[in-house]
């Protein structure tokens, strides 16, 4: 039993220090920062297009059931975390 004790005690301070040495991030430089959220913005208004594009192609009975979908879906994930809480606790800050 004591031996099953330390084999813990050892796993669980390897597990631990592996988090002391991460590299931090520090400053960072504004000039990258705003091309970084404008290079985000565009892809986000690429994705809409392609969407809206899609969309095009369908037919009306087939857009009433995505809507329909879309719908059933959004009503099942009300009140749910959007992640699960095992990504929350080992997600990086």
């Amino acid at each position: 039993m004591n031996r099953f004790i330390n084999i813990i005690t050892v796993l669980t301070l390897l597990m631990l220090s592996q988090y002391g040495f991460t590299q931090n991030n520090g400053p960072r430089n504004k000039a990258f920062e705003k091309a970084e959220k404008k290079k985000e913005k565009q892809k986000g208004n690429e994705d809409k297009i392609v969407e809206k594009h899609h969309k095009k192609l369908q037919d009306k009975e087939t857009l009433k059931r995505m809507k329909k979908t879309k719908k059933k879906a959004k009503r099942y994930k009300n009140g749910k975390f959007e992640d699960p809480f095992y990504k929350k606790w080992f997600r990086k800050k």
